[in-house]
């Protein structure tokens, strides 16, 4: 059965099933501020949304999109539904959701080691079975190196400009640096 994506804009329950599983999803040295994405949602470069599978909540997703570029900013499955395939299907209906879109994500790098290397590399594991794979390229945000992954091929140049402007360039400046 298809999961339910409510925009968190349209919803306000699932506005606080989404910023509940954002914080306790994500350090917040690697989250964005949570009043700047749903700002950026407003428009049409990008969405936020919580999950669901009937009434039950299951996860978060918060993409940029730009021009045939869909940037899986933020995905995470609620800590009692993991392991139940969510994660998998979620990216399937991206895929159906954006069929002309070229799909990439980012991973904090699996090759730097760690504490947490092993999950890091089980991850990227995931998103390999998943159709992502590396594009050979990383990403320095805010002093955490990420690995780009993508279902096409995807420059870092053309990610440059995707996030120009969803950031503005005053802002992009002061988030990313060279890897």
């Amino acid at each position: 059965m298809a999961l339910v994506w409510k925009n968190i804009l349209q919803d306000k329950k699932g506005a606080r099933h989404f910023a509940r599983l954002y914080r306790q999803a994500f350090p917040r040295c690697e989250r964005a501020p949570l009043w700047a994405l749903k700002k950026n949602s407003q428009g049409e470069n990008g969405d936020c949304f919580a999950l669901y599978d009937g009434e039950a909540f299951v996860g978060l997703v918060s993409t940029v999109k730009h021009k045939d570029l869909l940037f899986l900013f933020f995905l995470a499955v609620d800590k009692d539904k993991r392991n139940r395939g969510y994660g998998s299907q979620i990216l399937q209906e991206l895929e159906v959701a954006y069929p002309t879109h070229r799909r990439i994500l980012c991973i904090e790098d699996p090759d730097e080691v760690c504490r947490e290397q092993e999950l890091r590399q089980r991850r990227q594991g995931f998103y390999a079975r998943n159709g992502y794979t590396s594009l050979g390229w990383r990403v320095n945000e805010r002093g955490i190196v990420y690995l780009m992954l993508g279902a096409h091929i995807v420059g870092a140049h053309e990610f440059k400009e995707m996030m120009i402007a969803y950031l503005g360039e005053k802002i992009y400046g002061k988030v990313y640096r060279e890897p």
